[in-house]
This record gives structure tokens, sequence and C-alpha cells, in this order.
């Protein structure tokens, strides 16, 4: 299946961060900025993500959220960070008047897609949401457990664009447009964000990787970052968004001593519905 490429320097491919013109599209900010790049991870780490995260049961959990929104009629959506398109694909044979955009900065992962004649692959970051679709709006944006991997080499860093893709995915949005969040909830058990902050600077540390893999962070060397329930909604409302509907998804086990360690009161996943304040 082609693959449409956009926003990645190298073999010949315009780097996002000029325009033709020598200026910026409306609402994007050039990196170097107010927007940083994301760091990638490793050829090796990516293959543990070539796999469909949302399950059956998992579907089944939000089917009816997504069918009273999309069932019988016509919407485009894009899937950001979304990989092998397998969750693109399950939309496109649950509603067959959607058409979907798979945007992936991992060439390797669009290459998994299976070809469909409503799916379109961009290999592109999602730093440059705006820059790449400037001219195009959706009627839903998907974030599948993708947004904790938006990471800078600062924690403050990976916070603000963290942020500032959902800015940007707003803008993205039809009038009547919706962002789907998936994301593993990492409620503190004392301090609400202490968790997340210690696994970003657990994971995201070199000299630290070889013991976060052998504690099983597949992201070891380059970082994640989780947030909790009440910092999405915050970040959400930052960003100009307001949540629109909310379902909690099945726990995530952790050995009591990590829980410990990591002052996690509780974890599980969690789907919100987001959509632009009124």
């Amino acid at each position: 299946m082609a693959i449409r490429f956009w926003g990645l320097a190298g073999e010949g491919i315009p780097n996002a961060a000029a325009s033709e013109t020598g200026g910026t599209a409306p609402g994007w900010e050039a990196p170097g900025n107010n927007v940083a790049e994301a760091k990638q991870l490793q050829e090796d780490q990516l293959e543990d993500f070539n796999v469909e995260y949302v399950c059956e049961r998992e579907w089944k959990l939000v089917e009816p959220a997504f069918d009273s929104r999309f069932s019988g009629r016509a919407f485009s959506f894009l899937d950001v960070g979304g990989g092998n398109g397998n969750f693109a694909d399950r939309l496109l044979q649950r509603y067959p008047d959607a058409t979907g955009t798979v945007l992936d900065s991992a060439r390797g992962l669009l290459a998994e897609n299976a070809g469909h004649p409503r799916k379109e692959l961009i290999l592109g970051s999602a730093e440059h949401l705006t820059r790449i679709f400037e001219k195009r709006t959706f009627d839903l944006v998907i974030f599948n457990w993708t947004l904790h991997h938006f990471v800078t080499s600062t924690y403050a860093g990976t916070r603000r664009l963290q942020r500032q893709i959902l800015k940007q995915a707003r803008k993205l949005l039809s009038a009547n447009g919706v962002i789907s969040v998936f994301e593993n909830l990492y409620n503190g058990l004392v301090l609400d964000g202490l968790p997340g902050r210690l696994i970003f600077h657990a994971t995201a540390s070199r000299a630290f990787a070889p013991v976060a893999r052998r504690l099983g962070a597949n992201t070891a060397g380059c970082g994640v970052c989780f947030l909790s329930k009440r910092q999405w909604e915050e970040e959400a409302t930052r960003a100009g968004l307001r949540v629109a509907s909310y379902l909690d998804g099945f726990p995530k086990g952790l050995t009591w001593a990590k829980k410990a360690a990591l002052n996690v009161g509780s974890v599980h996943h969690g789907h919100y519905f987001m959509t632009k304040e009124s």
C-alpha cells in the first residue's frame, strides 16, 4: 500500500519545519520555537509496538459510544500513531461510509498496513499535525495509547509537547468533531502526578536504560510519560477541549513492589471523548 511522505527529514523527504513560501501554516508552531521535536524509539523497540492494543474486550467496552456517534453516517478519521493500521481497519469494516488516514513516524509499522480503498497512509510526526493537514479537517482524531509516547528530553518539555499536540488535534476537528483518547492512567497514592514523573525519569535516562529494560520498560532510554485521570482532564481543558465522556477501562497489573516504589494508588486503562470547548 502506498505511503505518502511528510514531515520527516532525510531521503529526499522535505522537513515539515520549512514551508514552500518560507512561512508557516495557520495554527502551526515551528519546532525550535514553541513545539519541540519528539524523541524517537529505536528500530528494535518499535517491533514491540507492531500489535493492536485495542483488543476485542477493550473494543466491546467503547463500541456503544462509537456507534452512537458514527453508526449509519459518513465520517472521516485520523489515527495518530496508528502504526500497522489494525484499529483503522476495524473502524472501516464496522462503518462502511468511513474514510481513514493513518499517520505514523515509523516507516516499518506503516508498511505492515493491509491495503484498503478507503484508507491512506502518511509518514509524518504528530508534532506537525496542523502543517501536514493544513487544509483538512476530520470528524474523529484518534490517540490510542500514543500520547504518552510523545516525549522530549525533559519532563516539563514533554508535558508541553503533549498539550501542544492536543491543541493541534483540536484545530483539525470538523464542526462537530471529536478526539478519542485511550490511555494508561497512573493515579498517585499520595501525590497524584508522581508516578508518571518517576516513570518518565526512569525510562528517559540512558544510563538507567539497561535496568529499565530488565524491569519491563520497552521505551527504556527514550522515555514515556503517563498521566493520571485528573491530569489528562486538566490537559484537555488547557488545550481548549471538553471531556464529553469518559469510560474506565481494565486494570493494569503491577506488583506491590512497583506500586510502592512509584507511589501508585491505581493504574488502569481509560477512554475519553473530547470535543471543542463551546
